[in-house]
């Protein structure tokens, strides 16, 4: 039922994005994006999402996401806000609050945690993000970090590596998980970019996994949105996504 209701609200999505841009405005939407992509790998995943960015005043914004995700059959759907202020130029501060539902099973996944953007140069921006993550109803918890630096080396090709980790501490399940990622970024057109890298998932303490290594594909469609990098939407972090060989409850 979750996935049906987050398929139909990423087709509205994106029959708002093709709206004129006056109807944007009118909204109070300053920019959207649509992204689809596949991971390969014995993790391999299948993802879909969409991101809003709506003006709540000069310096203050809400980022609304629907994302999907397919890994080994185990299909997630999750919904996130980031509230967030640009306090001076070059930087970008928010909190961010997380709900990923996993369909056909029960199983729930709250998140809540800071997260903040910083341009060192004109080219080169560094995120961070850190927060706590608890299943409803189960014994499943998290404590998340992430950092990713993005380098803008053409005016057309941005490069982007970024380290998640997360900490699980349960009777069940004691590890760190970690997904560490390469990516490029290209700009087809004004409208579209095209992903592309690797990235490794695994875990390491008694629970441990080894690294799998995969590359992944997928391409962004923008509706407006902020010409300076700093400004970009922010990535909604997955906690989770170093438990895919495992039940989730």
């Amino acid at each position: 039922m979750f996935r049906k209701w987050c398929a139909t609200a990423l087709v509205v999505s994106a029959v708002v994005a093709s709206a004129p841009a006056q109807a944007q405005s009118g909204l109070g939407i300053i920019g959207m994006e649509l992204s689809f992509g596949h991971v390969s790998g014995d993790a391999s995943a299948t993802r879909a999402n969409t991101r809003i960015d709506v003006a709540l005043t000069g310096a203050h914004g809400l980022q609304l996401d629907l994302s999907l995700s397919d890994t080994d059959g185990r299909t997630l759907g999750t919904a996130a806000a980031h509230l967030y202020m640009t306090p001076q130029p070059g930087q970008k501060y928010g909190l961010f609050a997380t709900l990923t539902d996993q369909d056909g099973h029960d199983f729930t996944f709250a998140a809540l945690g800071v997260e903040g953007r910083v341009a060192l140069s004109d080219r080169l921006t560094v995120d961070g993000h850190a927060g706590l993550g608890y299943a409803l109803g189960g014994d499943l918890d998290a404590i998340f970090a992430g950092a990713a630096a993005r380098l803008q080396a053409s005016d057309r090709i941005a490069l982007r590596a970024a380290l998640d980790i997360a900490d699980y501490d349960e009777a069940s399940l004691s590890a760190m998980g970690y997904t560490a990622t390469l990516a490029a970024e290209v700009r087809l057109s004004r409208r579209i970019d095209l992903v592309a890298g690797i990235e490794a998932t695994g875990r390491t303490g008694r629970d441990d996994l080894s690294a799998d290594p995969a590359a992944f594909v997928g391409v962004t469609v923008r509706f407006g949105g902020a010409t300076d990098p700093v400004r970009d939407m922010f990535r909604t972090p997955d906690p989770l996504r170093p438990l895919w060989d495992r039940p989730l409850r």
